[in-house]
């Protein structure tokens, strides 16, 4: 793991050698804290001359007459602070002598040139021991050592601005350098200049090198400033200068981490979300591990948990708390190769009510008039005990009903149930959706609330069946044959279908149209043609099926099939028979016999006898064309029957398939009901009828009334293929009757059984009636007699309905009728006045409460007033037997503040 560090700076001053001197270089380095760098180091700024032979004065006056370097800070602007340290001279071969000194003044009086010194002097040296002295040359540096540690990893850049010059003959050989010695004492130059200038006495520029690669080791660094002469004449006289030699040195630098936001509340359980950004403000790209802690020791999650970023780059990662008690603070540490840094959020419990509601299952469905049962489940998801109000709407208005209305003393984390009841109305569309919404409101705070709906389905029935006609054609090779395929929705919502064809022999088929879209209950129809092809095999039947299939739902499918016969002579064509169906039962003595005639056939006979090889026909007549129906006359006796029908022409005959029906006119023995046992108490309000199995029943019919003399059935289920049967709709509490006969497959239809009293207690789960529905007088008409009948549909579950009539708008206060209508759904009102507007309403009741339904008004305009009673009730004693029957009614007439009520109910007769 790195250490955050700061950007360095090298600045040396300006240098000159004059005649072999080595070169001086004067640098700085600085360092400070992660992001707050110090002010840049600079060092003095000193121009030095050395001489092969002892400075004289011409020397002397070309120093004062030296070009001046360039301005300070030319390279890279910037505030350093000098250096103070001393350079070292080093000689290696034809060594000057020099010496600096800081005061800014030679020996020889020659001032500083824009603070830089001129001073120096030196001699030459004969390089390879010859007895000439034809090379001279010379070779030294001056050196410091770097006063602070470089780290390696550093990018360092170097800057400096450089110039040569010579006095008599220029050297052939003159070279600088700036040469490093690394820690380990090896040395590299990083940077030289070597032989002559483009242009003696001009000042050029070296600007952000990077020579980072030379700086591969952490530890203490050396500078040196060297040069490398060599000349034909030892009178020969070098000059070189440097100036503002820098070195800009960033070592590797750290991570910052920051996270946003610093702090979220939640409820415990829930997750809060942070994004945590980590930048690389380095020059090195770095791979870093993300790490979380914190104090509470909550579930935590950071994703992803390692970023690779680019110097300079910032990447985010997700970090994830889930909530639990109290205040948590979160720490995450990016750890880098280099470098890490770390950043911290608080994460806050939420505390309160707070609830949570949800209902299973979301979706169901029923036919019209059918219940569907949610569960509702109530979680405190606060930190106190609670109580809660529950409330239900919809979208549809049907009848809705929840077990509970309110839940109390519900713990913390605690759940409640309760029951929602759903009917969908019975005037429903298929396909209709309710959408249906629980509402639960905390009682200790009522702007705490949640909710949750589903939905409720009017169920949809896709059925469809398809026939051709006919279902057999012949013609010779090449005809057209054209058949009439019909098709019939027999489902309970509109539907398009799908029409293929296809045949055993490969012949030519086309359907006239291969969709249709049929509404539910009709018929849609098509024509099929069939080409006979002229080279076919003679005598081949082709059987040609269509299949229909439902575009909805392609599970919903029928077919048919019709023959196309290729025959070569013109016999007649078979005749199809129609009625009585194959293998049929009937009750029908006198039945009526149908067919499709046989084509090019000229007559058709039509036979019936006991015997399948007709020797003895009950029936045998003889009918022109286009005759396809007969219905006989004489009786048949019960028994089994064969008939056919032959078609004929001069060139032969064609008969029909045999088909078989019987006569059976004797109904089927009365079953014996076996449960509910005869007065049976029960609280099952769903029961299980059993009876016996008398012989050859094909199906029942059970009927349930609460009248012994079954004058008006509440319930009428008919065509039960079994001597069992489950009510589906629940009956209420009540007294009731049940009775059961057999229908035999012929359709006779035997005796009732018994009659058997059957009473349903009151059930485990009490229900309130559902609301009843008003019907007529339409709300805000006028009615043309004095003597409305008024109109509702029952409320479900309900004993009796009371109804409630006044002259003003709020019936239920000391109204002008009140009466209890007992199983009825209707009363017809004494005389009214003319003119006057009426309101009224119908209750539900039964004995675990009421259910009350809207309020309407309908106003009496006869245009002629009825007579006027003495007071406002219009019946008298004995009055009550106008009541209609079947009608149990508490009248009440005002008396101020008192009530006189009068109870009628169904009169016996007499």
């Amino acid at each position: 793991m790195g250490t955050k560090v700061d950007e360095m700076y090298i600045l040396s001053a300006s240098i000159i050698f004059f005649a072999l001197l080595p070169v001086l270089f004067l640098p700085f380095i600085g360092s400070g804290n992660a992001f707050c760098p110090l002010s840049p180091h600079s060092f003095q700024h000193t121009e030095y001359i050395t001489s092969a032979v002892s400075v004289n004065n011409n020397l002397l006056r070309s120093c004062t007459t030296l070009q001046p370097p360039p301005s300070e800070d030319s390279i890279a602007n910037g505030s350093f602070e000098n250096s103070t340290d001393n350079w070292s001279f080093v000689a290696v071969a034809g060594a000057p002598m020099g010496s600096w000194d800081p005061a800014g003044y030679d020996n020889s009086g020659c001032a500083k040139i824009r603070n830089r010194m001129c001073r120096g002097w030196g001699r030459s040296k004969d390089d390879d021991d010859d007895e000439d002295d034809d090379d001279k040359g010379g070779e030294g540096y001056w050196e410091q050592t770097i006063f602070t540690t470089i780290e390696a990893g550093s990018t360092v850049k170097l800057s400096y601005a450089w110039k040569k010059n010579f006095v008599l003959v220029p050297p052939y050989q003159q070279d600088i350098y700036i040469t490093l010695v690394k820690p380990d004492a090896t040395i590299a130059d990083i940077d030289s200049q070597l032989g002559a200038p483009p242009a003696y006495n001009t000042w050029y520029v070296v600007s952000g090198k990077n020579v980072s690669d030379f700086f591969n080791q952490t530890g203490t660094y050396k500078i040196r400033l060297r040069y490398d002469y060599k000349a034909w004449s030892p009178s020969a006289l070098a000059l070189a200068w440097f100036d503002e030699v820098k070195l800009l040195v960033t070592p590797p630098r750290s991570v910052e981490v920051s996270i946003s936001p610093d702090n979220q509340s939640a409820w415990s359980g829930e997750n809060l979300e942070y994004t945590v950004t980590v930048c690389n403000i380095g020059d090195l790209d770095d791979n870093y591990t993300l790490i979380a802690t914190d104090t509470l020791s909550w579930t935590l999650d950071i994703t992803p948990s390692i970023l690779q970023i680019s110097a300079g780059d910032c990447d985010n990662a997700k970090l994830t708390v889930t909530v639990g008690t109290g205040c948590d603070t979160i720490t995450v540490t990016a750890d880098g190769n280099y470098a890490d840094n770390s950043n911290s959020c608080t994460a806050v419990q939420k505390t309160g009510p707070r609830v949570d509601v949800s209902i299973t299952p979301k979706w169901q469905e029923n036919i019209p008039g059918g219940g569907l049962e949610y569960t509702v489940v109530i979680k405190n998801m606060g930190t106190v005990e609670d109580n809660y109000d529950l409330t239900v709407s919809d979208n549809e208005d049907w009848a809705l009903m929840l077990s509970d209305n309110s839940l109390v003393d519900l713990q913390p984390g605690e759940n409640g149930n309760v029951s929602l009841i759903v009917t969908v109305a019975r005037n429903a569309l298929s396909c209709t959706e309710d959408n249906i919404t629980v509402t639960v409101t905390s009682q200790t705070d009522n702007t705490v609330s949640d909710f949750d709906t589903c939905i409720a389905h009017a169920a949809i029935v896709r059925w469809v069946y398809v026939w051709i006609l006919p279902t057999y054609q012949s013609g010779p090779p090449g005809a057209t044959l054209i058949y009439m395929v019909t098709v019939t929705n027999a489902g309970n919502v509109s539907d398009t279908y799908t029409i293929e064809n296809s045949d055993d022999a490969g012949w030519s088929l086309d359907l006239d149209e291969v969709s249709l879209t049929i509404p539910a209950g009709e018929n849609g129809t098509t024509t099929l043609s069939v080409v006979i092809p002229k080279n076919a095999t003679p005598s081949t039947a082709d059987n040609v099926t269509v299949t229909v299939t439902s575009s909805e739902n392609t599970a919903v499918s029928d077919n048919a099939s019709c023959v196309a016969h290729l025959i070569i002579q013109a016999l007649p064509g078979q005749p199809t028979l129609y009625l009585p169906a194959h293998g049929s039962k009937t009750n029908d003595n006198t039945p009526t016999f149908e067919w499709a005639c046989g084509k090019n056939a000229t007559n058709h006979r039509l036979l019936v006898d006991k015997d399948p090889d007709f020797s003895s026909p009950e029936v045998n007549h003889l009918f022109g064309v286009p005759d396809d129906t007969y219905t006989i006359t004489t009786p048949l006796v019960d028994g089994n029957y064969s008939w056919k029908v032959i078609a004929i022409n001069k060139n032969g005959v064609n008969e029909s398939d045999i088909w078989t029906f019987i006569i059976d006119t004797i109904p089927p023995s009365a079953p014996t009901l076996l449960s509910p046992e005869n007065n049976d108490n029960i609280t099952d309000n769903t029961p299980t009828f059993r009876w016996t199995e008398p012989e050859t029943p094909e199906k029942y019919t059970l009927v349930i009334d609460n009248d012994a003399d079954f004058g008006s059935p509440i319930r009428i289920i008919s065509d039960i293929t079994d001597n069992t049967y489950t009510l589906l709709v629940e009956l209420a509490v009540d007294n009731y009757y049940w009775r059961v006969r057999a229908i035999d497959e012929a359709g006779n239809a035997g005796d009732w059984a018994e009659n058997f009293k059957l009473t349903i207690l009151r059930g485990k789960v009490p229900r309130l009636p559902s609301k009843p529905q008003l019907y007529s007088p339409d709300n805000g008409s006028k009615v043309g007699t004095p003597t409305p009948t008024l109109r509702w549909e029952n409320g479900l579950y309900a004993e009796n309905h009371r109804v409630l009539v006044d002259i003003d708008n709020n019936p239920d206060d000391d109204p002008l009728y009140d009466l209890t209508v007992e199983r009825d759904n209707k009363w017809t009102t004494p005389s009214l006045n003319d003119n006057t507007t009426y309101w009224w309403k119908v209750i539900a009741q039964n004995e675990n409460g009421e259910n009350h339904s809207v309020t309407w008004h309908f106003t009496v305009e006869t245009g002629v007033p009825p007579a006027q009673p003495s007071a406002r009730w219009p019946f008298v004693v004995g009055a009550a037997a106008a009541v209609t029957a079947g009608i149990t009614a508490a009248l009440y007439r005002k008396r101020g503040k008192n009530l006189r009520r009068t109870v009628l109910r169904r009169c016996s007769s007499g």
